[in-house]
């Protein structure tokens, strides 16, 4: 997969646990990505 696609994309993680969203969105935002998100759905 060529994660350089994923460069400027916005993504949205959600999940009510922050322990589960912040290594998501550290690992997003080190790709490039930028990252929002939402403790519920």
């Amino acid at each position: 997969m060529n994660l350089e696609k994923l460069r400027g994309k916005a993504i949205l993680v959600i999940d009510d646990e922050p322990d589960l969203r912040s290594p998501l969105m550290t690992e997003f935002e080190s790709l490039g990505c930028v990252v929002f998100e939402a403790s519920n759905g």
